[in-house]
C-alpha cells in the first residue's frame, strides 16, 4: 500500500499505563494507518513487522540484539515468542513483548485501534553503559521500525 507511511508519534499514555517499567530510559513510537476493514490482530501486525522482514534484515536485527545489545532471546520460531521476544500479554487489540539482557530490558507494544496500528518501544537501562550502547542503536531503530511497518502486508 503506497499511501501508508509510518510516522513518528508520542508514545500514547494508554500504552505507558500498561507498561511495567516505572521509569523508562527511552521511549519511541510509530503509527501507521490500518485499513478500516482490516481484521488483523495486534499480534498479526507485530509478527508481520518483525518476522515478515526480509531474511537479511532479520539476521542484521538479530545480530544487533544478541551481539551488540546482549539481549537474551527465546526460541525462533515459537508461538510464545516473536523473533525471540517473549509474549508478555496479548489481546486482539494489543500485544506486549519483552526481552532482557545484562545491560538493558525492553518492551515492544503494538496496539491496533481506531484505524491505525501503533508500535512503541520502551527501554530501561540497567547499567550506565547501556545509555551509550543504546545511543548507537537508537538511530538504527528509528529507521528500521518505520521501514518494517511500511512494508508489512
Amino acid at each position: 500500500m503506497a499511501d501508508r507511511k509510518a510516522r513518528r508519534t508520542d508514545v500514547p499514555e494508554r500504552i505507558l499505563a500498561v507498561e511495567t517499567f516505572a521509569d523508562p530510559s527511552y521511549t519511541c513510537a510509530f503509527e501507521i494507518a490500518a485499513p478500516a476493514t482490516s481484521t488483523r490482530s495486534a499480534e498479526d501486525w507485530l509478527r508481520g513487522i518483525m518476522e515478515g522482514a526480509p531474511r537479511p534484515m532479520q539476521w542484521f536485527i538479530l545480530a544487533g540484539w544478541v551481539t551488540a545489545l546482549r539481549l537474551r532471546l527465546g526460541p525462533r520460531p515459537s508461538p510464545d515468542h516473536v523473533l525471540g521476544w517473549k509474549i508478555l500479554s496479548a489481546s486482539p487489540t494489543e500485544i506486549v513483548i519483552g526481552v532482557a539482557g545484562c545491560l538493558l530490558s525492553a518492551h515492544q507494544v503494538v496496539e491496533v485501534q481506531d484505524g491505525s496500528a501503533v508500535h512503541a518501544t520502551i527501554v530501561r537501562y540497567k547499567r550506565p553503559a547501556a545509555r551509550a550502547l543504546w545511543g548507537m542503536a537508537a538511530p538504527i531503530h528509528i529507521r528500521t521500525i518505520p521501514y518494517l511497518m511500511d512494508h508489512t502486508r
